[in-house]
């Protein structure tokens, strides 16, 4: 919240305490300087790093997964077939258990490359906000917002969609423990849906979008 509203006086306890629930957020730039004061970094730079964090995550998942999948089990019954299935089913529960706790910190970050400032002093001209060393729309800044735009097209945007797809086409085996494919769905999918009505298995969707504008519009 000190982040995103950072034009309100909090309590210096409260911004502390905000520092420190990151970790949440899984930004890793955050902890640099307390390691160690030269590790502090740029603001662009943090933003490189931070939109790295989650496909690092994710393609480190993915090479788990793929050892699995080409793992042989010492026996082709059925049962180490669905023990293999549940693997890879986990895995995919850890790639959007990952995605969800990193999408609201990055969502922020990624809008507030957008946000300058224009300083009184005509030759100053329009600096970022986080880092005033940055003129707006030229040279890096242009990099960023490029990275930026893509990040809302695949990250901001793009989650929320692929969540609604993916509960959506495994919408008949959400609820139905007779369905052959529950067990998997749920072990995939159970995050998101679970916890809601079956009427309302979309709900999380909604939460999330909320995220997004709380976090990262109002930025």
């Amino acid at each position: 919240i000190p982040m995103t509203f950072d034009g309100v006086l909090w309590p210096k306890d409260f911004r502390s305490l905000s520092v420190a629930t990151s970790v949440v957020e899984i930004d890793l730039s955050t902890y640099f300087p307390i390691v160690y004061c030269q590790l502090a970094i740029p603001f662009l730079q943090k933003f490189y790093l931070h939109c790295a964090t989650p496909i690092a995550i994710v393609i480190t998942i993915k090479l788990a997964k793929l050892l699995v999948y080409l793992c042989p089990e010492q026996s082709q019954s059925e049962e180490s077939t669905a023990r293999k299935s549940a693997r890879l089913a986990i895995a995919d529960k850890c790639i959007i258990f990952v995605v969800m706790m990193l999408y609201p910190g990055l969502s922020r970050r990624i809008f507030e490359i957008f946000r300058c400032h224009d300083m009184k002093h005509e030759q100053l001209g329009s600096r970022l906000y986080h880092d005033y060393s940055v003129i707006c729309w030229q040279d890096e800044h242009l990099i960023a917002v490029f990275f930026a735009i893509m990040g809302i097209v695949f990250f901001s945007i793009g989650i929320p969609i692929a969540m609604i797809f993916g509960l959506w086409r495994n919408r008949d085996s959400l609820h139905d423990k007779s369905h052959p494919k529950h067990r998997d769905t749920l072990r995939r999918f159970g995050y998101l849906y679970s916890s809601y009505e079956p009427y309302y298995w979309w709900w999380e969707i909604v939460i999330v979008c909320h995220k997004c504008f709380m976090t990262s519009v109002l930025v």
